[in-house]
């Protein structure tokens, strides 16, 4: 339940709309204070993570070129990219 409250509020949905939506899907009432109380908890813990302290070093993995195996002239051949 609360994965699909939170879906219908990152597109948009207001409390209300949202606590109504789930009376018309599946004939649940939920108050529209249920919604918020799910919506601030997720808020709280993306918060949360935003603030975290970063480590000092992070790997990063660079690549010159990739190949991939195409079709050409009706034969599979390895083509960087």
């Amino acid at each position: 339940m609360d994965d699909s409250i939170l879906s219908l509020k990152v597109k948009g949905m207001s409390t209300r709309i949202i606590a109504g939506a789930f009376q018309d899907i599946y004939g649940a009432d939920i108050l529209a204070s249920l919604v918020s109380l799910v919506t601030k908890f997720v808020i709280e813990k993306v918060v949360e993570w935003q603030y975290r302290p970063l480590d000092g070093i992070y790997p990063i993995v660079y690549f010159d070129r990739i190949v991939l195996k195409i079709c050409q002239n009706k034969k599979v051949i390895n083509q960087q990219v």
